[in-house]
Protein backbone atom coordinates (compact mmCIF):
# COMPACT_ATOMS: atom_id res chain seq x y z
CA UNK A 1 0.00 0.00 0.00
CA UNK A 2 1.35 3.42 -0.98
CA UNK A 3 0.95 6.20 1.55
CA UNK A 4 0.29 9.70 0.25
CA UNK A 5 2.45 12.40 1.79
CA UNK A 6 0.38 15.30 3.13
CA UNK A 7 1.25 18.77 1.87
CA UNK A 8 1.21 20.68 5.13
CA UNK A 9 1.84 24.01 3.39
CA UNK A 10 -1.73 23.99 2.10
CA UNK A 11 -4.90 24.27 4.11
CA UNK A 12 -7.05 21.14 3.68
CA UNK A 13 -10.36 21.74 1.91
CA UNK A 14 -13.46 22.32 3.98
CA UNK A 15 -16.36 19.95 3.62
CA UNK A 16 -19.96 20.36 4.72
CA UNK A 17 -21.03 17.44 6.90
CA UNK A 18 -24.73 16.74 7.27
CA UNK A 19 -26.37 16.30 10.66
CA UNK A 20 -27.92 12.94 11.39
CA UNK A 21 -31.67 12.81 12.07
CA UNK A 22 -32.69 13.32 15.67
CA UNK A 23 -33.63 9.87 17.02
CA UNK A 24 -37.25 9.54 18.07
CA UNK A 25 -38.26 8.50 21.55
CA UNK A 26 -40.50 5.62 22.54
CA UNK A 27 -43.39 6.70 24.78
CA UNK A 28 -44.93 4.53 27.50
CA UNK A 29 -47.78 5.63 29.77
CA UNK A 30 -47.38 4.64 33.40
CA UNK A 31 -50.35 3.33 35.36
CA UNK A 32 -51.22 6.83 36.58
CA UNK A 33 -50.76 8.30 33.07
CA UNK A 34 -47.34 9.86 33.68
CA UNK A 35 -45.64 9.75 30.24
CA UNK A 36 -42.28 7.97 30.13
CA UNK A 37 -40.25 8.90 27.04
CA UNK A 38 -37.42 6.46 26.31
CA UNK A 39 -34.33 6.51 24.11
CA UNK A 40 -33.26 2.88 24.06
CA UNK A 41 -29.52 2.19 24.13
CA UNK A 42 -29.14 -1.49 25.05
CA UNK A 43 -25.39 -1.23 24.43
CA UNK A 44 -24.97 1.02 27.48
CA UNK A 45 -24.40 -0.21 31.00
CA UNK A 46 -26.20 2.67 32.67
CA UNK A 47 -29.62 4.24 32.99
CA UNK A 48 -30.47 7.93 33.13
CA UNK A 49 -33.87 9.14 34.31
CA UNK A 50 -34.99 12.77 34.43
CA UNK A 51 -38.22 13.79 36.12
CA UNK A 52 -39.46 17.09 34.68
CA UNK A 53 -42.20 18.79 36.63
CA UNK A 54 -44.30 21.81 35.69
CA UNK A 55 -43.60 24.62 38.12
CA UNK A 56 -40.51 26.80 38.12
CA UNK A 57 -39.41 30.32 38.93
CA UNK A 58 -42.47 31.98 37.39
CA UNK A 59 -44.93 29.71 39.23
CA UNK A 60 -43.37 30.26 42.67
CA UNK A 61 -44.52 33.12 44.85
CA UNK A 62 -40.86 34.19 44.94
CA UNK A 63 -38.02 32.92 42.72
CA UNK A 64 -35.84 31.96 45.69
CA UNK A 65 -38.53 29.50 46.76
CA UNK A 66 -38.29 27.53 43.50
CA UNK A 67 -34.48 27.62 43.55
CA UNK A 68 -34.14 26.27 47.09
CA UNK A 69 -37.00 23.77 46.70
CA UNK A 70 -35.07 22.18 43.84
CA UNK A 71 -31.86 22.05 45.89
CA UNK A 72 -33.69 20.42 48.81
CA UNK A 73 -34.67 17.26 46.90
CA UNK A 74 -31.76 15.32 48.37
CA UNK A 75 -32.34 16.39 51.99
CA UNK A 76 -34.90 13.90 53.19
CA UNK A 77 -38.18 12.30 52.14
CA UNK A 78 -41.17 10.66 53.76
CA UNK A 79 -39.20 7.49 54.54
CA UNK A 80 -35.53 8.43 54.08
CA UNK A 81 -33.27 10.90 55.83
CA UNK A 82 -30.74 13.03 53.96
CA UNK A 83 -27.96 10.74 55.21
CA UNK A 84 -29.79 7.62 54.04
CA UNK A 85 -30.43 9.10 50.58
CA UNK A 86 -26.76 10.07 50.22
CA UNK A 87 -25.56 6.68 51.48
CA UNK A 88 -27.86 4.66 49.21
CA UNK A 89 -26.95 6.67 46.13
CA UNK A 90 -23.24 6.40 46.90
CA UNK A 91 -23.35 2.66 47.63
CA UNK A 92 -25.13 2.04 44.33
CA UNK A 93 -22.86 4.23 42.18
CA UNK A 94 -25.64 6.71 41.47
CA UNK A 95 -25.93 10.48 41.64
CA UNK A 96 -28.61 13.10 41.23
CA UNK A 97 -28.72 16.68 40.02
CA UNK A 98 -31.57 19.17 40.28
CA UNK A 99 -32.21 22.27 38.17
CA UNK A 100 -34.97 24.85 37.99
CA UNK A 101 -35.90 26.97 34.97
CA UNK A 102 -38.58 29.53 34.15
CA UNK A 103 -41.47 27.07 34.33
CA UNK A 104 -40.04 23.62 35.19
CA UNK A 105 -38.12 21.79 37.91
CA UNK A 106 -35.97 18.83 36.83
CA UNK A 107 -34.43 16.02 38.87
CA UNK A 108 -31.84 13.96 37.01
CA UNK A 109 -30.55 10.54 38.09
CA UNK A 110 -27.63 8.51 36.71
CA UNK A 111 -27.33 4.91 37.80
CA UNK A 112 -25.80 1.62 36.70
CA UNK A 113 -28.36 -0.51 34.92
CA UNK A 114 -27.79 -3.43 37.28
CA UNK A 115 -28.39 -1.14 40.27
CA UNK A 116 -31.67 0.33 39.02
CA UNK A 117 -33.65 -2.01 41.29
CA UNK A 118 -32.12 -0.34 44.36
CA UNK A 119 -32.01 3.24 43.05
CA UNK A 120 -35.45 3.69 41.45
CA UNK A 121 -37.41 3.61 44.74
CA UNK A 122 -35.05 6.30 46.08
CA UNK A 123 -35.57 8.35 42.94
CA UNK A 124 -39.32 8.21 43.40
CA UNK A 125 -39.00 9.25 47.05
CA UNK A 126 -36.74 12.18 46.17
CA UNK A 127 -39.04 13.42 43.40
CA UNK A 128 -42.47 12.82 44.90
CA UNK A 129 -42.03 12.92 48.69
CA UNK A 130 -39.30 15.39 49.68
CA UNK A 131 -39.21 16.96 53.09
CA UNK A 132 -38.01 20.47 53.88
CA UNK A 133 -36.44 20.29 57.36
CA UNK A 134 -35.79 23.66 58.94
CA UNK A 135 -32.13 22.99 59.75
CA UNK A 136 -31.26 21.79 56.25
CA UNK A 137 -33.30 24.60 54.70
CA UNK A 138 -31.18 27.14 56.59
CA UNK A 139 -27.98 25.46 55.47
CA UNK A 140 -28.96 25.57 51.80
CA UNK A 141 -30.38 29.08 52.08
CA UNK A 142 -27.19 30.37 53.69
CA UNK A 143 -25.02 28.65 51.09
CA UNK A 144 -27.03 30.17 48.25
CA UNK A 145 -26.90 33.54 50.01
CA UNK A 146 -23.12 33.42 50.31
CA UNK A 147 -22.78 32.55 46.63
CA UNK A 148 -25.12 35.40 45.72
CA UNK A 149 -23.29 37.90 47.96
CA UNK A 150 -20.24 37.40 45.75
CA UNK A 151 -22.17 37.37 42.47
CA UNK A 152 -24.23 40.50 43.16
CA UNK A 153 -21.09 42.61 43.50
CA UNK A 154 -20.01 41.82 39.94
CA UNK A 155 -20.53 44.12 37.01
CA UNK A 156 -22.15 41.35 34.95
CA UNK A 157 -24.77 40.66 37.62
CA UNK A 158 -25.71 44.34 37.80
CA UNK A 159 -25.97 44.59 34.02
CA UNK A 160 -28.07 41.44 33.66
CA UNK A 161 -30.41 42.40 36.49
CA UNK A 162 -31.09 45.86 35.11
CA UNK A 163 -31.41 44.61 31.52
CA UNK A 164 -33.99 41.99 32.52
CA UNK A 165 -36.00 44.51 34.49
CA UNK A 166 -36.18 46.93 31.57
CA UNK A 167 -36.65 44.33 28.81
CA UNK A 168 -39.17 42.05 30.55
CA UNK A 169 -41.03 44.51 32.76
CA UNK A 170 -40.24 45.73 36.27
CA UNK A 171 -42.63 43.35 38.05
CA UNK A 172 -42.34 40.45 35.63
CA UNK A 173 -41.80 37.06 37.34
CA UNK A 174 -38.67 36.42 35.26
CA UNK A 175 -37.24 39.87 36.02
CA UNK A 176 -37.24 39.46 39.79
CA UNK A 177 -33.60 39.09 40.74
CA UNK A 178 -32.75 37.23 43.94
CA UNK A 179 -30.34 38.79 46.41
CA UNK A 180 -28.56 37.23 49.37
CA UNK A 181 -31.11 38.41 51.93
CA UNK A 182 -33.94 36.92 49.84
CA UNK A 183 -32.38 33.47 50.16
CA UNK A 184 -31.91 33.85 53.90
CA UNK A 185 -35.58 34.74 54.34
CA UNK A 186 -36.91 31.46 52.87
CA UNK A 187 -39.03 29.37 55.24
CA UNK A 188 -39.67 25.60 55.04
CA UNK A 189 -43.43 26.17 54.86
CA UNK A 190 -42.93 28.27 51.70
CA UNK A 191 -41.03 25.41 50.07
CA UNK A 192 -43.72 22.93 51.13
CA UNK A 193 -46.49 25.14 49.71
CA UNK A 194 -44.75 25.45 46.34
CA UNK A 195 -44.07 21.72 46.20
CA UNK A 196 -47.59 20.67 47.20
CA UNK A 197 -49.15 23.02 44.66
CA UNK A 198 -47.02 21.94 41.71
CA UNK A 199 -45.59 18.44 42.29
CA UNK A 200 -48.10 15.74 41.33
CA UNK A 201 -48.47 13.17 38.54
CA UNK A 202 -50.50 15.40 36.19
CA UNK A 203 -47.55 17.82 36.08
CA UNK A 204 -44.84 15.19 35.63
CA UNK A 205 -43.05 13.81 32.57
CA UNK A 206 -40.22 11.25 32.74
CA UNK A 207 -37.35 10.92 30.26
CA UNK A 208 -35.01 7.94 30.24
CA UNK A 209 -32.11 6.67 28.17
CA UNK A 210 -29.72 3.75 28.39
CA UNK A 211 -30.36 0.07 28.92
CA UNK A 212 -34.10 0.30 29.58
CA UNK A 213 -34.96 -3.39 29.73
CA UNK A 214 -38.57 -4.56 30.20
CA UNK A 215 -37.68 -5.25 33.83
CA UNK A 216 -36.35 -1.70 34.38
CA UNK A 217 -39.34 -0.23 32.55
CA UNK A 218 -41.60 -2.19 34.90
CA UNK A 219 -39.65 -0.98 37.93
CA UNK A 220 -40.00 2.65 36.78
CA UNK A 221 -43.74 2.08 36.57
CA UNK A 222 -43.80 0.58 40.06
CA UNK A 223 -41.75 3.46 41.46
CA UNK A 224 -43.60 6.35 39.79
CA UNK A 225 -46.82 4.90 38.37
CA UNK A 226 -48.50 4.00 41.66
CA UNK A 227 -48.74 7.63 42.85
CA UNK A 228 -52.42 8.66 42.64
CA UNK A 229 -53.30 11.25 40.00
CA UNK A 230 -55.36 13.56 42.18
CA UNK A 231 -54.90 17.06 40.80
CA UNK A 232 -55.38 18.76 37.43
CA UNK A 233 -52.56 20.14 35.31
CA UNK A 234 -51.08 23.30 36.84
CA UNK A 235 -51.33 26.30 34.48
CA UNK A 236 -48.04 27.97 33.66
CA UNK A 237 -47.69 31.58 34.70
CA UNK A 238 -46.84 33.02 31.28
CA UNK A 239 -46.97 36.82 31.15
CA UNK A 240 -45.85 38.53 27.92
CA UNK A 241 -42.79 40.74 28.19
CA UNK A 242 -43.51 44.47 28.30
CA UNK A 243 -40.27 46.41 27.61
CA UNK A 244 -40.13 49.54 29.73
CA UNK A 245 -38.00 51.67 27.41
CA UNK A 246 -36.64 51.87 23.86
CA UNK A 247 -33.38 53.33 22.64
CA UNK A 248 -32.17 53.56 26.23
CA UNK A 249 -28.67 53.65 27.71
CA UNK A 250 -27.69 53.54 31.36
CA UNK A 251 -24.31 53.20 33.06
CA UNK A 252 -24.09 51.77 36.57
CA UNK A 253 -21.01 53.09 38.41
CA UNK A 254 -19.03 50.45 40.30
CA UNK A 255 -16.22 51.70 42.50
CA UNK A 256 -12.86 49.93 42.18
CA UNK A 257 -14.10 47.99 39.16
CA UNK A 258 -11.41 46.11 37.26
CA UNK A 259 -13.45 45.47 34.12
CA UNK A 260 -16.70 46.85 32.76
CA UNK A 261 -19.64 44.74 31.58
CA UNK A 262 -21.89 45.72 28.69
CA UNK A 263 -25.21 44.35 27.49
CA UNK A 264 -27.33 45.33 24.49
CA UNK A 265 -30.85 43.86 24.52
CA UNK A 266 -33.27 44.17 21.60
CA UNK A 267 -36.85 42.89 22.10
CA UNK A 268 -37.89 41.03 18.97
CA UNK A 269 -40.21 38.41 17.45
CA UNK A 270 -41.35 35.32 19.33
CA UNK A 271 -40.60 31.69 18.53
CA UNK A 272 -43.89 31.19 16.68
CA UNK A 273 -43.02 33.85 14.06
CA UNK A 274 -42.11 32.37 10.66
CA UNK A 275 -38.88 34.43 10.59
CA UNK A 276 -37.67 33.23 13.99
CA UNK A 277 -35.20 30.55 12.82
CA UNK A 278 -33.80 32.81 10.10
CA UNK A 279 -33.38 35.56 12.71
CA UNK A 280 -31.62 33.08 14.97
CA UNK A 281 -29.06 32.51 12.19
CA UNK A 282 -28.75 36.25 11.61
CA UNK A 283 -27.94 36.80 15.29
CA UNK A 284 -25.46 33.93 15.06
CA UNK A 285 -23.79 35.63 12.10
CA UNK A 286 -23.64 38.82 14.16
CA UNK A 287 -22.01 37.33 17.26
CA UNK A 288 -22.82 33.67 17.80
CA UNK A 289 -19.36 32.14 17.24
CA UNK A 290 -15.70 33.11 16.92
CA UNK A 291 -15.96 33.78 13.18
CA UNK A 292 -18.90 36.15 13.59
CA UNK A 293 -18.78 39.82 12.64
CA UNK A 294 -18.68 41.17 16.18
CA UNK A 295 -15.90 38.80 17.16
CA UNK A 296 -13.79 39.56 14.10
CA UNK A 297 -14.26 43.31 14.53
CA UNK A 298 -14.14 43.98 18.28
CA UNK A 299 -11.99 41.05 19.41
CA UNK A 300 -9.71 40.17 16.51
CA UNK A 301 -9.21 43.45 14.68
CA UNK A 302 -9.52 46.08 17.44
CA UNK A 303 -8.55 44.00 20.48
CA UNK A 304 -11.03 45.75 22.77
CA UNK A 305 -12.37 42.58 24.42
CA UNK A 306 -11.47 38.93 24.91
CA UNK A 307 -14.91 37.90 23.72
CA UNK A 308 -18.28 39.22 22.61
CA UNK A 309 -21.40 37.12 22.26
CA UNK A 310 -24.79 37.59 20.59
CA UNK A 311 -27.69 35.18 21.05
CA UNK A 312 -31.42 35.03 20.44
CA UNK A 313 -33.18 34.12 23.68
CA UNK A 314 -36.64 32.69 23.14
CA UNK A 315 -39.18 32.32 25.93
CA UNK A 316 -42.89 31.61 25.95
CA UNK A 317 -43.25 35.21 27.12
CA UNK A 318 -41.31 36.73 24.20
CA UNK A 319 -37.82 36.90 22.73
CA UNK A 320 -34.79 39.15 22.93
CA UNK A 321 -31.58 39.41 20.95
CA UNK A 322 -28.82 39.98 23.49
CA UNK A 323 -25.22 41.03 22.97
CA UNK A 324 -22.87 40.81 25.96
CA UNK A 325 -19.20 41.54 26.51
CA UNK A 326 -16.70 42.73 29.10
CA UNK A 327 -13.93 45.22 28.48
CA UNK A 328 -11.75 47.91 30.00
CA UNK A 329 -13.69 50.99 31.12
CA UNK A 330 -11.97 53.11 28.48
CA UNK A 331 -13.45 50.87 25.74
CA UNK A 332 -17.10 50.94 26.82
CA UNK A 333 -18.21 53.72 24.48
CA UNK A 334 -16.09 52.57 21.51
CA UNK A 335 -17.45 49.02 21.92
CA UNK A 336 -21.00 50.38 22.03
CA UNK A 337 -20.38 52.24 18.80
CA UNK A 338 -18.96 49.17 17.08
CA UNK A 339 -21.90 47.03 18.19
CA UNK A 340 -24.33 49.57 16.75
CA UNK A 341 -22.36 49.67 13.51
CA UNK A 342 -22.37 45.89 13.17
CA UNK A 343 -26.12 45.64 13.81
CA UNK A 344 -26.73 48.19 11.07
CA UNK A 345 -24.19 46.54 8.77
CA UNK A 346 -25.92 43.18 9.18
CA UNK A 347 -29.04 44.72 7.63
CA UNK A 348 -27.25 46.51 4.81
CA UNK A 349 -24.07 44.63 3.85
CA UNK A 350 -24.57 41.05 2.64
CA UNK A 351 -22.57 38.21 4.10
CA UNK A 352 -19.73 37.21 1.82
CA UNK A 353 -19.72 33.66 0.46
CA UNK A 354 -17.00 32.81 3.00
CA UNK A 355 -19.05 34.26 5.88
CA UNK A 356 -22.11 32.35 4.76
CA UNK A 357 -20.11 29.12 4.56
CA UNK A 358 -18.72 29.65 8.07
CA UNK A 359 -22.19 30.36 9.41
CA UNK A 360 -23.62 27.20 7.88
CA UNK A 361 -20.75 25.09 9.20
CA UNK A 362 -21.12 26.56 12.70
CA UNK A 363 -24.85 25.77 12.84
CA UNK A 364 -24.44 22.33 11.27
CA UNK A 365 -21.72 21.61 13.84
CA UNK A 366 -24.16 22.53 16.61
CA UNK A 367 -26.78 20.20 15.17
CA UNK A 368 -24.24 17.38 14.84
CA UNK A 369 -23.25 17.91 18.48
CA UNK A 370 -26.91 17.51 19.43
CA UNK A 371 -27.03 13.99 18.03
CA UNK A 372 -23.55 13.06 19.30
CA UNK A 373 -24.56 11.35 22.54
CA UNK A 374 -27.65 9.96 24.31
CA UNK A 375 -27.39 12.78 26.84
CA UNK A 376 -27.58 15.54 24.20
CA UNK A 377 -30.29 13.70 22.25
CA UNK A 378 -32.54 13.35 25.28
CA UNK A 379 -31.65 16.92 26.30
CA UNK A 380 -32.95 18.27 22.98
CA UNK A 381 -36.22 16.38 23.42
CA UNK A 382 -36.52 17.79 26.93
CA UNK A 383 -36.03 21.32 25.57
CA UNK A 384 -38.82 20.71 23.05
CA UNK A 385 -41.03 19.77 26.01
CA UNK A 386 -40.11 22.61 28.39
CA UNK A 387 -40.01 25.32 25.70
CA UNK A 388 -43.25 24.16 24.04
CA UNK A 389 -41.49 23.78 20.70
CA UNK A 390 -42.93 21.84 17.73
CA UNK A 391 -41.93 18.18 17.63
CA UNK A 392 -40.14 18.68 14.30
CA UNK A 393 -38.07 21.60 15.61
CA UNK A 394 -34.77 19.83 14.88
CA UNK A 395 -35.74 19.29 11.23
CA UNK A 396 -36.91 22.90 11.01
CA UNK A 397 -33.45 24.04 12.08
CA UNK A 398 -31.86 21.83 9.41
CA UNK A 399 -34.20 23.26 6.78
CA UNK A 400 -33.51 26.81 7.96
CA UNK A 401 -29.72 26.52 7.70
CA UNK A 402 -29.97 24.81 4.32
CA UNK A 403 -32.17 27.61 2.99
CA UNK A 404 -30.38 30.59 4.51
CA UNK A 405 -28.80 33.18 2.22
CA UNK A 406 -27.40 36.69 2.54
CA UNK A 407 -30.59 38.38 1.35
CA UNK A 408 -32.63 36.64 4.03
CA UNK A 409 -30.08 37.59 6.70
CA UNK A 410 -30.28 41.25 5.68
CA UNK A 411 -34.08 41.23 5.53
CA UNK A 412 -34.71 39.69 8.95
CA UNK A 413 -32.01 41.88 10.52
CA UNK A 414 -33.60 45.02 9.04
CA UNK A 415 -37.10 43.99 10.14
CA UNK A 416 -36.46 42.45 13.56
CA UNK A 417 -33.16 43.82 14.94
CA UNK A 418 -34.10 47.44 15.36
CA UNK A 419 -31.25 49.45 16.95
CA UNK A 420 -33.69 52.18 18.05
CA UNK A 421 -35.37 49.59 20.33
CA UNK A 422 -32.11 48.56 22.02
CA UNK A 423 -31.76 48.65 25.79
CA UNK A 424 -28.07 49.14 26.57
CA UNK A 425 -26.68 48.79 30.09
CA UNK A 426 -23.08 49.00 31.21
CA UNK A 427 -21.49 48.73 34.65
CA UNK A 428 -17.99 49.56 35.83
CA UNK A 429 -15.86 52.56 36.68
CA UNK A 430 -17.60 55.92 36.16
CA UNK A 431 -17.34 57.02 32.53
Amino acid sequence: MVETELDRTKRPPLFAPAPAPLPELRTVMLDNRIPLKIYDRPDMGLVNITAINRGGIAEAKAPQTAIIAAEMRRFGSGTLSAEEIAKQLDMNGAWLKTTVSSHYTSTNFFMLADRAKAVLPIASEVVMHPLFPEHETKIIANRKAEEREIAQTTELFKVNTRSSELAYGKNHPLAKEVYADDFRSVKPEELSEFFTRTQHPANLCLYAFGRITPEIENRINRAFGNIPESKPLTPLNIIPFTPQVKGYYEHIPVADSSQSALSVTIPTIGRSHPDYLALRLAVMALGGYFGSRLSLNIREEKGMTYGVRASLLGFSEGSTAMITTQCDASYVNPVREEIDKEIERLATVPLTPEELKRLRLAEIGTLIDTTDSPDTIIGFHQTIHTAALPQDYFNRRINAVNAINSDTIMRVAAEHLTPSNAITISAGLPL
